[in-house]
Formats: C-alpha cells, structure tokens, sequence
C-alpha cells in the first residue's frame, strides 16, 4: 500500500472591530460609515461592530429616570433622519417600543439599565436597517459584569467586565451595542457607564485578538493640546498605551480610560478616526513607549486649588 499524506489546511482568521460613536451618527457621518463598513467586510473574514446611542439620546433617557417629561420629536428626528418612508415606518416602531418601557417598574436597577441601554437598542437598529446584512448580537449575551452587584446610582459595576468571545459569530459582519451589558450568573441588564461603548469595543477586540480596533469620533485623533485652545496643536500620530493612560486620566476625552486595557492586554493596537475627516491620518495606540513630542498638554476644568502656609513663629 502506498503512503498516503494528509494536507491540513491552517486558516487564519482576521478580525477587525470598529466603534462609532454617537457624535458620528449624522446624514453625513453615515454615508463614511456605510462605506468604511463595506471596505473593511472585504478586507476582513471578521468585522464586528460597536454602535454608541445617538446623540443626546442617553441624556434625555437618563432625564426621564430622574421624573421628567421630555420631547421625543429630536430623537424621533436624529434617529429617522437619512431614511426612506418604509425605513422610517419601521424606526417609529421601534422608538414607540421604548416610550412604552417608561411605564415598566423602573424602580428596579436593572429595568433602570436595561431602559437607559435602549439609546444604543435604537442605534443598532437603525444601523441594520441600512446595513441589512449585518448580523445583530445583543450585548448582554456576550459582555459581562465580573459580579452580579450594581450602583444602584450609576447602574453600573466598580469590579468590571469581561467578553464571552465563544458567543460572537466566527465570520461575517455583526453589530451589538456599547454601554450595555449583563450580570454574570443571572444574565440581568447592568450598564458599563457613561462613555462605555469604548470599553465594550475594547473589550471585545481583546477577546477576539482584533488585527486592530477602529474608534471613530468627531475629531482628528489625539492631540498635543485641545486644538479649541491651542490653535498650533498638532496630532499625535503615534502613541503608547501608558502614556495615552495618563492624558485620558488628567482629562483628555477622545477615548475613556478604561478602554486601553483590554487591548494593551492583547497587544490590539487601536486606531482613533475622525468620521467628518476620514482622510486624516489620525492617532495609532500601540505598545510604542515614545511620543514624537516631548510635552502634551491635558486641562482639566471646574478645579479649585487651596494653598495653606503656616504663619511665621
């Protein structure tokens, strides 16, 4: 008999993860998230995607936990902006689903999280209307709470989270939400705060050891000082997770905090777009330990500082 020889074929995967945020959720922010979609589907056999709420979305739900009324026509109008007459339709569904949850026992902390979540529940929606092969993975099922106790204030968790990656499709585009999440024995809503949703796409990049995680914001990238202020600021084009650890811990707001870690764990180095400029060369994380300059520039306001002497004996 003659020898017989066996190919094993080795597939490598490649997965990217790309968040949006809710200042991206524009008509015109839309059409380069539609098309950055489409590049990266052709790229990737993986592109899992992060969707914040939309604009002030969050504010306003968080508002009516706090007892007050608010005016549904502006988030009627950020969310059906952009949208045909059937898409509409089926958006004003959706929007009328949540605006029946006000009636729910929102007492309980979960039902609270879970019904501030629906800003991100109204995103996702709306993107897989006009992404219609997208695969939708709610986040509870795959992004959870270390422990099952929650702040009863801010509805979230202080001992923090972990992804189930074993739950995410192995191929294909998939969108889920940011900000939400779930307990971990009982599966119940629990939120990951405020600015949240780039932890979640952190979180999941580290999981899935992404080629790398995609944030897309409203501006350039990291700067050397807040261009509002200092108009010859220039953008970081390259920086290290540590020190970009330190700018966000003294206030600098294009990534939260927490999001650094997964991915430094991984070694996924994360990109930082502008969706209004996407030519921009923007701002790369890595495990690099420099920076091209030598002083970056963090302000921090609403800050009151005391000097105390001790008189002359």
């Amino acid at each position: 008999m003659g020898s017989q020889r066996y190919h094993i074929l080795y597939i490598l995967m490649n997965t990217v993860v790309v968040k949006f945020g809710g200042s991206s959720q524009s008509q015109e922010g839309y059409n380069v998230i539609i098309r950055r979609v489409e590049e990266l589907v052709n790229d990737f056999d993986r592109v899992i995607v992060v969707i914040s709420a939309i604009r002030k979305t969050t504010n306003a739900l968080y508002s009516i936990l706090e007892g007050n009324k608010i005016d549904w026509t502006e988030i009627i109008e950020w969310h059906c902006v952009g949208l045909n007459q059937e898409q509409t339709t089926k958006m004003l569904l959706k929007i009328d689903q949540v605006r029946t949850m006000e009636n729910s026992d929102l007492s309980d902390p979960y039902n609270r999280a879970l019904f501030v979540g629906q800003g991100e529940r109204l995103a996702v929606f709306k993107f897989c209307i006009l992404v219609q092969k997208a695969v939708y993975l709610h986040a509870e099922r795959i992004i959870h709470s270390i422990d099952d106790k929650i702040n009863n204030v801010s509805l979230t968790s202080k001992n923090g989270f972990v992804c189930d990656s074993t739950e995410i499709p192995e191929i294909g585009l998939i969108v889920t939400e940011g900000f939400l999440a779930s307990t971990l024995s009982d599966r119940r809503s629990i939120l990951l705060g405020r600015s949240g949703s780039d932890t979640t796409a952190s979180l999941i990049a580290g999981a899935v050891n992404a080629n790398h995680l995609e944030i897309w914001t409203d501006v350039n990238g990291i700067y050397t000082a807040d261009p509002r202020i200092v108009p010859n600021a220039r953008i970081i084009p390259k920086i290290g997770y540590i020190f970009c650890q330190e700018l966000t811990a003294m206030g600098s707001k294009v990534i939260h905090p927490y999001a650094l870690r997964p991915c430094q764990l991984a070694g996924v180095p994360i990109h930082i777009n502008n969706i209004f400029n996407p030519d921009s060369i923007g701002t790369v994380i890595n495990e690099t330990n420099s920076s091209p300059y030598d002083v970056v520039i963090s302000l921090q306001k609403g800050i009151t500082v005391i000097t105390m002497e001790s008189p002359k004996i």
